[in-house]
């Protein structure tokens, strides 16, 4: 049955709670707190990792993590309302520490994609660039489009190109390309997701624009749509 809850887990969680996991049962051994309570080691382990000025989210994952491995076990705390109340302490703690988890902002995007272009080869550049404003523009990590068992498949990309309008000797076309994502584990609904783009520069680098350029130098070749394959020169 253990076996069985383990592998309900996504990849990344179980990795993350092996480690939070491991970091317990060790910091249990090295301070020779075997014989106290669960609601003592989890307190003690909150503090020691409050002292290492480890990140508040951090710890909550941690706890989180160990707490379900007991209740695996029918090992349950008994004080949960001092456990909440301590890692709120946690949070004023460690407030004046910086975060290394700043979101990032979309003026933020021209200079990004300008450095990927001066620091890396053309084909690393527009890799990058486009997993950026991808991950950027549809709200996901970019672990979320390039995980190997949910990513974007490069099957699911649809492009489109439309006339805006036609005068004399002049048409502007505009380009559309719709996205098909998979279901994800932060996905409360658990439906797929479809996200569709059109040109524009309006707000910085084109997603559009920057896909179609990636596109253009990408293998043909089924799988992730984010390949680091280059073409053969």
């Amino acid at each position: 049955m253990d076996q069985l809850l383990v592998l309900s887990m996504a990849d990344s969680t179980r990795k993350t709670y092996d480690r939070a996991n491991f970091a317990f049962e060790k910091f249990v051994h090295d301070w020779g707190v075997q014989d106290f309570s669960l609601d003592q080691k989890l307190h003690l382990f909150v503090t020691f990792m409050s002292v290492l000025d480890r990140a508040p989210q951090t710890i909550a994952t941690y706890v989180s993590a160990i707490h379900s491995a007991y209740c695996m076990r029918n090992h349950h705390v008994e004080n949960e309302f001092l456990l909440t109340r301590m890692l709120r302490g946690v949070k004023k703690f460690n407030k004046g520490m910086q975060c290394t988890r700043l979101p990032l902002l979309v003026q933020q995007l021209s200079p990004l994609c300008e450095a990927y272009r001066h620091r890396y080869p053309a084909y690393q550049a527009k890799l990058l660039a486009s997993m950026t404003l991808t991950a950027f523009y549809t709200l996901l990590r970019v672990g979320k489009i390039t995980n190997f068992t949910h990513n974007l498949q490069y099957a699911k990309v649809r492009l489109f190109t439309r006339h805006l309008m036609e005068e004399k000797s002049l048409t502007k076309h505009q380009s559309m390309i719709i996205l098909n994502f998979g279901t994800t584990k932060t996905d409360p609904t658990g439906e797929k997701k479809q996200w569709t783009w059109i040109e524009s520069e309006r707000w910085g680098p084109c997603p559009v624009t920057t896909l179609l350029s990636y596109l253009e130098v990408r293998p043909t070749l089924d799988g992730p749509l984010f390949s680091q394959k280059r073409v053969a020169q």
